[in-house]
């Protein structure tokens, strides 16, 4: 277990867990998400059709938007986090983001049939 200025690196990564600007990062993504999944969560064979049309949908992005896409949605950064990261404004992320997640609904709605189980 790592320690960072004295304090031991798990308490600190629940302190920044429980804040409330964590918490509304989360909900942020959750909606950004939900524009395009909807929010009801789905069955066992509907998860696996996200999983292949997603695997697909990042298999066709060049490499800057997938990283993009997997920094805000997979490891879940903040878009300031990923405007330092990228050498971005933020503005420039969440238009980048947008643009990115209207590519995934046109890519989902193009896939149609192709994917169900």
């Amino acid at each position: 277990m790592s320690v960072v200025f004295g304090v031991d690196e798990q308490f600190l990564l629940d302190c920044i867990k429980n804040s409330d600007e964590y918490k509304a990062e989360m909900i942020m993504i959750e909606n950004e998400i939900g524009e395009i999944t909807g929010s009801d969560g789905g069955s066992a064979g509907s998860i696996g059709n996200c999983v292949r049309i997603l695997d697909a949908f990042l298999g066709i992005l060049n490499r800057r938007d997938r990283d993009l896409f997997l920094s805000r949605y997979l490891h879940k950064k903040t878009c300031k986090e990923i405007a330092s990261i990228f050498m971005m404004t933020e503005g420039g992320v969440r238009t980048k983001l947008a643009r990115i997640r209207k590519k995934l609904r046109n890519f989902t709605d193009e896939a149609g049939d192709r994917y169900d189980t």
